[in-house]
């Protein structure tokens, strides 16, 4: 099971994507850690550096829930 929630900011992504993973027991990714280079998300990482953290998280975990947006 792949599972991928997109929607607006502050729509409950987060919330719901962390919900689903604790429901079917399977590994939740919070697309932030990927995007931002800091918790004050001011600063983007570039694109290549989002797909080198991201490849592996998702090549590790064949069962996951994707909250949020990565890519442009």
């Amino acid at each position: 099971m792949r599972i991928q929630i997109i929607g607006g900011s502050g729509t409950g992504k987060s919330t719901f994507g962390r919900w689903i993973g604790q429901q079917e027991g399977i590994h939740w990714i919070d697309t932030d850690h990927y995007l931002w280079k800091d918790q004050t998300f001011t600063e983007k990482r570039s694109i290549a550096e989002r797909y080198a953290l991201f490849t592996p998280d998702i090549e590790r975990h064949h069962r996951y829930v994707v909250s949020g947006s990565i890519f442009s």
